[in-house]
């Protein structure tokens, strides 16, 4: 079955083809999933698994299950001055009801004043005046059932159970809190564009078709599409499309606004060719002469939404095909039940169609032949009207923050700037940092890294925290004494000792055999018996005296500085006396009975001149070791980290921190950040992609260990967003325009007339983009456009706003031929512009209800399209278009010598280039 036999059904059938779309449309509406829902659970996945915070959130929640969430509500527990004892009290038995076993799957878990010290210490605000209660879910944001969650908190929270003391107020915020305003908003912006659309557009056609029953033609036409549509979405989402809800609001704007575009083009060329005698055979007509305009028009409408989907932000990859679906449905039926309607109107009431075939005011026809009149200059005055904003364009800023989209008077919003002030912004929305490796960070070589690491991060601007495995609380003290610095610095204490011992034993030694030489020399001057033998003996076969307190502080600077340097001893206990290992004996054997003093004296003096040396090499040692200590430059070299496995197993506590941030293989570790700037803000954003290329050029450089670094959390989502979103704009200025130069070129075969077509629409959409940065962000005072309308702003105004040249382009091929080329453009122009400038109101209508958001975003967008559309019906249209193919025109084929010549007819779908 072709397209003739459609057009034949509906001309000779209508009551059959009418039967059958509202049947089909009551029984997709009757047995449809819920659309609404599915769209506001495909929200919460835009990012895909190639995302780095999507892999970050995967590898936490499967690595530390503790630790990873998806969203986070907070709830604040505010008094002006100081929270009382009952204030705290209360807090601590809702954020026991919030944890009991019966609670949502969704929350994970409840941190609050019953959480570990560290934890609770940390949600409480140093003026005592604000307390958290935080509880983190494991589904997204904007997630149906995340909404869900929040709801059945505050029903605990506002029960009968627990009545809050009077004058503390309590505080809605989080990423999860915001995401259900955020979502309630866009469901207003749905409700509020579906009335708003519907009652402009019936306002519009009542102006234009001056007819109730014929403005009604359009409207049930693109009802009916948008029912039927509606559920296939709803069905190919349940098979595994992806959607979001703002599928659902492009919808209604672009089938109401497109849609009856389609249908007041079929109803003027029926006013045209309008025979009450024979409405059939007039409509069968029209639909033969209008189909391939139709047709190209909505092709380039259907072909530029549909290369949304080549894009990788799911957001911009689900709603452009979505909607082009939408469109084809409802060319379908423009093709076949808006005939079938408007000829069982033209039967029942034709007085209805006398609007459409009341003559032209001639105003077109006028502006036709101005603009004609002298083509350089009115295309000139036309760009030097542009130009301005257009430039504009190029400078405009553009921001990614829910907080500015949403109303200033979000509650949750409020509370979060409140919550932003007493504690760290970027608390409510920490990074995550997952180092991973194949070595073990376990080891010390693996610690010290993840120490170096930290320390790095610690240095960052912009963050004001930083906790690892050896800095869990935030600070570097923790481990201070495992620094290489503090070991050496005990090491050159052993050294201090050992040369005061050694010192005192030289001392010792000297004046021990002075005083057996004394001895001696009295005992050959006198003959006294001064001196033992036995003693001496003893003492010389292997006895050991009781040690000297010299001694001792020989050995314990010995025993410090070889401890200090294995690290075996650094923070535990002496070994006692009884476990040291016995000196060995002196070697056997007696010196000669004859000279038993003299050797004594030569071993003393022996003992003498090395405890000299010891002594020496001590203070020697001393004085390098402190020389370095003392040094900037040495302090830095000696900043390391040394722990290794004598130093846990002395110190078993130390585990348990690294427990909490690497895995037990330890091939993975963690490492949390706190910004300084709040959630979803530019700063926060901005930073990630800093942190991100400044970790992997200082683990690049790191010798020994390959480490790999990804960054996740909430504004490494919103970083990852931005980048993807950026990537595909830039993609979609190029496939945009090239797919719909493509399908112009098809249809019109005419490469000059379809640049200049496309062209024009770039001029438009940079002119619409300067006129909102005009307005919003110069004069009004915002932060910049939102990130959303310069993407969907492009793609609208090309792919939607050249239709309206395609009807014109369309009609400037008919009475070129018949007229020549000046002549036919003046008649193009005097023929098109009620219908085009119908249209252009019509969509215009459509777009304006984005207007009654309370998103800034759509607001924002809804302007733009409305600036881009009007300019393009009331100076792109009728005067920069034609002017423009009139001067390419003469380009090609140059004036010639003699008279106006008339080029013979061309074929169909070609332009005929005549000399004027």
């Amino acid at each position: 079955m072709n397209l003739d036999f459609w057009r034949r059904l509906a001309c000779r059938r209508p009551g059959w083809v009418v039967s059958g779309w509202f049947a089909t449309a009551i029984a997709v509406g009757l047995f449809a999933p819920n659309l609404t829902q599915l769209a506001a659970e495909g929200q919460a996945k835009l990012l895909g698994r190639n995302s780095e915070s999507w892999k970050v959130a995967e590898v936490v929640a499967k690595v530390w299950p503790d630790q990873g969430y998806e969203s986070m509500a907070v709830v604040g527990f505010h008094r002006p001055g100081s929270l009382t004892d009952s204030d705290r009290e209360y807090v601590a038995q809702l954020a026991n009801q919030f944890a009991v076993p019966t609670r949502p799957r969704e929350i994970l878990r409840v941190l609050g004043p019953h959480s570990q010290p560290e934890v609770a210490d940390r949600l409480l605000s140093r003026d005592k005046s604000l307390e958290l209660v935080v509880v983190p879910m494991r589904s997204a944001f904007v997630a149906p059932v995340t909404q869900e969650a929040v709801a059945w908190l505050q029903a605990i929270a506002s029960g009968p159970a627990l009545s809050p003391r009077s004058g503390l107020e309590i505080l809605w915020t989080g990423d999860a809190v915001l995401g259900r305003d955020y979502m309630a908003s866009v469901q207003t912006s749905l409700d509020r564009a579906a009335l708003v659309t519907v009652f402009l557009l019936f306002a519009v056609l009542l102006t234009v078709y001056r007819s109730v029953w014929l403005a009604l033609v359009p409207l049930v036409t693109i009802a009916l599409s948008l029912v039927i549509t509606r559920g296939i979405l709803a069905w190919m989402t349940q098979w595994g499309w992806e959607i979001s809800p703002l599928v659902e609001l492009f919808l209604v704007a672009i089938l109401f606004g497109t849609g009856t575009d389609f249908c007041l083009f079929v109803s003027w060329r029926f006013g045209e060719h309008f025979n009450p005698d024979n409405p059939a055979g007039a409509m069968q007509a029209t639909l033969e002469r209008s189909s391939l305009a139709l047709l190209t028009s909505a092709g380039t409408v259907i072909v530029g939404l549909s290369l949304m989907g080549t894009t990788h932000f799911k957001l911009f990859s689900s709603t452009g095909p979505s909607v082009a679906i939408g469109l084809v449905l409802t060319l379908m039926a423009t093709l076949t039940l808006t005939p079938a309607l408007l000829v069982l109107l033209a039967g029942l009431r034709p007085r209805s169609f006398s609007g459409l075939t009341a003559p032209a005011s001639g105003i077109w026809e006028r502006l036709g032949r101005l603009a004609m009149a002298r083509p350089l200059l009115s295309w000139s005055l036309a760009l030097v009207f542009m130009i301005p904003l257009v430039l504009m364009s190029l400078r405009a800023d553009f921001v990614q923050d829910l907080m500015t989209e949403l109303p200033k008077e979000t509650r949750s919003a409020q509370c979060l700037r409140l919550i932003a002030e007493k504690f760290e912004p970027g608390m409510m929305a920490p990074l995550t940092v997952v180092l991973e490796s194949d070595a073990s960070f376990r080891s010390s070589e693996g610690l010290a890294l993840i120490d170096d690491v930290s320390r790095f991060l610690t240095l960052q601007r912009r963050l004001v925290e930083v906790r690892s495995a050896t800095q869990p609380l935030g600070r570097t003290e923790t481990l201070a004494r495992a620094r290489l610095a503090s070991r050496l610095g005990e090491v050159d204490q052993g050294f201090v000792r050992m040369a005061s011992g050694a010192g005192e034993l030289r001392n010792g030694l000297i004046e021990g055999a002075a005083k057996i030489r004394a001895a001696l020399w009295l005992e050959r001057n006198t003959g006294l018996k001064l001196m033992n033998e036995a003693s001496t003996a003893s003492s010389l076969g292997g006895v050991n005296p009781a040690p000297s307190n010299a001694g001792n502080l020989l050995a314990q600077g010995f025993r410090q500085a070889s401890a200090a340097f294995v690290g075996s001893s650094a923070w535990s206990a002496r070994k006692p006396a009884a476990d040291r290992e016995p000196t060995p004996p002196a070697p056997d054997g007696d010196p000669k009975p004859d000279q038993p003093r003299q050797s004594m004296l030569r071993d003393l003096s022996r003992a003498a001149e090395g405890a000299a040396q010891i002594e020496e090499g001590a203070a020697r040692a001393h004085r390098e070791v402190s020389s370095i200590l003392a040094d900037p430059v040495g302090r830095r070299a000696l900043d390391r980290l040394l722990i290794d496995a004598q130093t846990l197993r002395d110190n078993p506590e130390l585990g348990k921190g690294f427990d909490a941030y690497i895995t037990k293989s330890g091939h993975r570790a963690r490492i949390d950040l706190v910004q300084a700037d709040r959630v979803f803000s530019a700063g926060a954003m901005d930073q990630v992609q800093t942190l991100r290329r400044r970790l992997n050029d200082y683990l690049g450089e790191v010798e020994g260990m390959k480490v790999k670094a990804t960054i996740g959390g909430t504004n490494a989502e919103s970083a990852d967003i931005r980048a993807l979103t950026r990537s595909d704009q830039i993609q979609s200025w190029f496939i945009v325009p090239i797919g719909v130069f493509l399908v112009l070129l098809v249809a019109l075969r005419d490469p000059l007339a379809c640049l200049n077509l496309v062209a024009t629409m770039i001029l438009t959409y940079m002119f619409a983009l300067g006129a909102t940065h005009l307005l919003f962000v110069t004069w009004l005072g915002a932060e910049g456009l939102d990130w959303k309308v310069p993407y969907f702003l492009f793609v609208l105004l090309v792919a939607v706003g050249v239709d309206y040249n395609v009807f014109l382009m369309d009609r400037v091929r008919d009475e070129s031929r018949r007229l020549g080329l000046r002549a036919g453009i003046v008649q193009a122009i005097a023929k098109t512009g009620g219908l085009i400038s119908s249209a252009a109101a019509i969509t215009a209508c459509s777009f304006a209800s984005f207007l009654s958001s309370p998103l800034g975003s759509l607001r924002q967008l809804g302007f733009a399209l409305v600036v881009g559309i009007t300019l393009d019906a009331v100076l792109v249209r009728p005067i920069l278009v034609p002017c423009g193919h009139w001067l390419l025109s003469r380009l090609q084929w140059p004036r010639s010598s003699g008279a106006a010549q008339r080029s013979p007819v061309g074929a169909v779908g070609q332009f005929v280039h005549v000399s004027d």
